[in-house]
């Protein structure tokens, strides 16, 4: 099992070209949102 690192989920964002990274920690949970540029989010 693969424990991802906030640095490595926006790095990952960045590398398959998402824009807009948003994030909520809540102790061991990283919720994220990222947005395909050019796309209006609902």
């Amino acid at each position: 099992m693969k424990y991802w690192e906030e640095a490595e989920l926006r790095d990952l964002c960045a590398s398959v070209g998402l824009a807009g990274f948003r994030r909520e920690r809540d102790w061991r949970f990283i919720m994220f949102a990222a947005t395909k540029p050019g796309v209006q989010a609902p």
